[in-house]
């Protein structure tokens, strides 16, 4: 069983481009180890080339130690296709 939060505030810096920050959550419940959680939050820009796409990139930074010699930044980029 799992569970994840995402809260984002978008700001449109120019026509077709938005600068955010965001606050992620989740946890894992499991057996052995019960559960584990892990927190995150950062910058990230969007793209939208079109209606219906759009490129996004972000660096989170982890607030949480969930496993040893873990790395505490995170960059991200994704192509997001929309079709109704």
């Amino acid at each position: 069983m799992r569970y994840c939060a995402n809260l984002e505030w978008h700001h449109n810096l120019f026509d077709r481009v938005d600068a955010y920050v965001f606050v992620d959550h989740g946890t894992i419940y499991s057996y052995c180890p019960t559960s584990k959680s892990i927190t995150g939050i950062g910058p990230g820009f969007l793209y939208r080339f079109r209606l219906w796409l759009t490129l996004s990139a972000d660096v989170a930074r982890s607030l949480d130690t969930v496993i040893p010699n873990q790395g505490s930044y995170r960059a991200d980029a994704r192509l997001t296709p929309y079709w109704k």
